[in-house]
């Protein structure tokens, strides 16, 4: 096997690159080396779109050379959106823009509306199996009367709709962000210390 194709190489730029980013931004030391690696990144992660784009249309244009009846046409769909709105955007930015506001937002739009459906779907699909659950409940039928149209009507409801938006749920918000943090800096150490290889590919 080749040097350069070795896990052990890879992880060992990748950790020293870390090291050398983390030195500069705590002590100032190597500041310079700092913003040429971050330079590199940047280059390899706009190469790795360039790749990935490749990859895409490639994945599309094959659907379309099998001949696929039932996937040819969203591949073509696809192709034909995609040129026609990226040519739109560099050489036609007034059309660029009406598109946006007048197909892409109404469709989005379009989309959350299924977010209603979801939650609808779980609304009754719920069940009241001890307090916590009933809590849950409760705390959600309020939030969603209160961001309805009857929610200014009825102050106490809007003030307690506002308390649990501002202490209950700003709590456990703030709690899931600490966790999240943890787990990135676990994952960070771990990636120091090579146990952690997702990032080439492997699957643990």
């Amino acid at each position: 096997m080749s040097l350069l194709k070795r896990r052990e190489v890879s992880i060992a730029i990748f950790v020293l690159s870390l090291l050398v980013i983390l030195f500069a931004e705590y002590t100032g030391v190597g500041r310079d080396v700092s913003s040429q690696i971050m330079i590199a990144v940047t280059m390899i992660v706009n190469f790795t779109l360039v790749l990935g784009f490749y990859n895409l249309f490639g994945h599309h244009i094959r659907i379309i050379n099998r001949k696929n009846m039932p996937d040819m046409y969203y591949s073509v769909i696809f192709i034909a959106t995609f040129l026609i709105y990226t040519g739109l955007q560099y050489f036609w930015p007034s059309g660029y823009d009406w598109t946006v506001s007048m197909v892409f937002t109404p469709l989005m739009m379009s989309v959350t509306m299924l977010e209603f459906t979801f939650l609808t779907m779980l609304w009754r699909g719920a069940r009241v199996r001890n307090v916590f659950a009933l809590i849950v409940i409760v705390s959600a039928a309020i939030i969603m009367i209160q961001q309805s149209i009857l929610g200014n009507q009825i102050r106490p409801l809007w003030n307690l709709g506002n308390w649990i938006l501002n202490v209950p749920n700003k709590g456990v918000t703030r709690g899931i962000t600490i966790l999240a943090g943890v787990g990135i800096v676990l994952t960070l150490v771990r990636a120091l210390l090579g146990y952690e290889r997702s990032y080439l590919g492997e699957v643990r």
